[in-house]
């Protein structure tokens, strides 16, 4: 289960977003899937992709806080994030993403 039963998501969950690029070349087709990934996660529909950019807000709910400090320690986050802003709104730079095959040392 990757939320506990007060809906925030379990260490395991976070761990996982986390360590996600770990043991997983960094480039657009794994970018994709952690994406993929966060979205099935995510407690509201405030995932947005618009060409290169995409655009998350946490809504202010808690689960969404906690996934958000998790990807702050992730590659991704490190390479892609673009700016902040109050209120718990995110932009991502998917266009900085190498293309799979450029750099899967």
């Amino acid at each position: 289960m990757p939320f506990d039963k007060d809906g925030t998501p379990t260490p395991e969950t976070l761990a996982r977003v986390e360590h996600y690029f770990d043991d997983k070349p960094f480039n657009d087709k794994t970018v994709g899937e952690f994406v993929k990934y966060v979205y099935d996660l995510w407690r509201s529909n405030l995932i947005n992709l618009k060409g290169d950019l995409l655009f998350i807000s946490t809504g202010g709910w808690h689960a969404n806080e906690a996934l958000i400090m998790a990807m702050q320690k992730t590659s991704f986050w490190h390479l892609c994030w673009r700016m902040s802003r109050f209120g718990g709104h995110y932009q991502f730079d998917l266009s900085k993403v190498p293309k799979a095959g450029e750099s899967d040392e």
